[in-house]
C-alpha cells in the first residue's frame, strides 16, 4: 500500500513540529488523534502520496497498541518486526481489508545501538512499509492455478481470531 516514514515527536515539539510541516506547504497538516501523550510518532512521508495514503499523513502510530507493540520489538531488536492485524488508516472505501505493518528502526547514530537502553535513547523514528492483506496474498499467488478444494488462512501470529485474521 505505501513505504513511509514516521519520526518521534516529543510532546514539547510537537506544536513547532505541525507549524513546521504545515509552512511547507501541508497548512491542515496536524498529529492525529488528538490528545495528550508522553511521545508521537507523526507520519511525514509515505509513497505514494495518493488519496488513500494521504489519510495516514500526521496520523501517529504510537496511539495504537498494536501498531505500537511491533514498533516498540523492531526498536529493542534493531531488526524488521511486523505488527498485529489492524485495519489501515487508508481504509476509506467499502472494501475495507485487514492490514499489516513492517517496521524497521531508525536510529540517530545511523547504527544498531547495542542495549535495549541505548536503542531507546538513540531511536529518532521508524522506516515502515503498510499492507493491505488481501491485496498482498492475491498478489503473491498471481499467476498461480490454485485448486478450489484448497482453502487458505492467515492469523498474524498472535492470536487466532477473527480480529487476528489478515487472510481467509
Amino acid at each position: 500500500q505505501g513505504l513511509g516514514y514516521a519520526e518521534f515527536v516529543s510532546p514539547e515539539r510537537k506544536e513547532i513540529y505541525e507549524e513546521r510541516i504545515q509552512s511547507e506547504g501541508f497548512p491542515d497538516f496536524t498529529i492525529r488523534p488528538e490528545g495528550e501523550r508522553e511521545v508521537y510518532t507523526s507520519i511525514i512521508y509515505l509513497e505514494p502520496f495518493d488519496e488513500r495514503n494521504k489519510q495516514a499523513f500526521g496520523f501517529d502510530m504510537y496511539s495504537n497498541n498494536v501498531r505500537r507493540a511491533a514498533m516498540e520489538q523492531a526498536r529493542d531488536s534493531g531488526e524488521p518486526k511486523m505488527s498485529g492485524a489492524i485495519t489501515l488508516v487508508q481504509e476509506i472505501d467499502d472494501d475495507v481489508q485487514s492490514g499489516f505493518l513492517m517496521y524497521v528502526p531508525h536510529y540517530q547514530s545511523g547504527s544498531t545501538p547495542q542495549t535495549i537502553s541505548e536503542k531507546e535513547d538513540d531511536i529518532v523514528g521508524y522506516v515502515y512499509a503498510a499492507f493491505r492483506a488481501r491485496d498482498f496474498v492475491e498478489g503473491a499467488l498471481s499467476g498461480i492455478e490454485v485448486s478450489p478444494y484448497i482453502g487458505l488462512k492467515i492469523d498474524d501470529g498472535i492470536g487466532q481470531s477473527e480480529e487476528t485474521t489478515l487472510y481467509n
